[in-house]
C-alpha cells in the first residue's frame, strides 16, 4: 500500500507553440508509480507507465487543473498549473 508520492509535472511549449506536459509520479520510497491516470482540466489524459512517466503534446498554453487518480492514492484536489514559455516544474505531494 502506497500514497503520493512525489509527482514531478514539467510543462514545456513545443516547436509549434503548443505545450507538452510530463508527468513522473514516484512513491514514498522513490519508487516509479505506474497506473496512476492523469486528467487536465477534466479530461483523461492517460495512464503512467511501468517507469511511473507520462508525456503528453499538443496542449494549449494557460492555465490548468492536474489530477492524478489510482487505487493506491488517497484522494485529492486538482492542482492548479500554468503553462506558459519556458519549463516549469511542479510537485505535487
Amino acid at each position: 500500500d502506497w500514497e503520493v508520492l512525489d509527482v514531478d509535472v514539467v510543462l514545456q511549449p513545443d516547436e509549434g507553440g503548443e505545450a507538452e506536459l510530463s508527468v513522473r509520479v514516484v512513491d514514498a520510497m522513490g519508487q516509479p508509480a505506474g497506473g496512476v491516470a492523469v486528467t487536465l482540466d477534466g479530461q483523461p489524459l492517460g495512464t503512467t507507465g511501468s517507469g511511473g512517466a507520462l508525456v503528453v503534446g499538443g496542449l494549449a498554453p494557460g492555465a490548468h487543473l492536474v489530477q492524478l487518480a489510482g487505487a493506491e492514492l488517497r484522494p485529492a484536489e486538482a492542482t492548479p498549473i500554468v503553462l506558459g514559455r519556458g519549463t516549469q516544474e511542479v510537485v505535487l505531494e
